[in-house]
């Protein structure tokens, strides 16, 4: 029972931080695209739920690579690498911002990089899939 809540948890997470419907409604109305997100969408390269289910999938991958290492457990939060961010639109306040999470475990250390964020309308989106380096 454990594993499927956190399994729910994870999948919500993912839910929150990938765009939706709203997401494509509001970058109509503002005429902003996003490396073609808009046309992708509409010319059914891939579904709202497909890019859910694609994070939730390459953090599970990442979790499960970090597992294989004996890593889980072992991560400790070292900061973050410098800021980089930029504003793509000034009248609606859209900004994206690449940010690298650095861990450590042992001598291994981790970058991860969540993924571009980019904040429109007051939420925080993902556009690309998170990556470790």
């Amino acid at each position: 029972m454990k594993a499927y809540v956190t399994l729910l948890f994870c999948l919500s997470c993912c839910s929150r931080v990938t765009p939706e419907p709203y997401t494509l409604a509001f970058m109509k109305s503002i005429d902003l695209d996003h490396r073609d997100f808009i046309y992708d969408i509409e010319h059914k390269a891939y579904t709202m739920e497909s890019i859910t289910e694609s994070w939730f999938g390459r953090l599970q991958d990442l979790r499960n690579q970090w597992d294989r290492k004996g890593m889980i457990g072992k991560l400790q939060y070292k900061g973050l690498s410098p800021n980089y961010t930029y504003l793509r639109n000034e009248s609606y306040a859209v900004e994206t911002f690449t940010k690298t999470v650095i861990f450590q475990a042992g001598d291994i250390k981790i970058e991860f990089k969540p993924s571009d964020l980019t904040r429109m309308d007051g939420r925080w989106k993902a556009f690309k899939l998170p990556s470790t380096m």
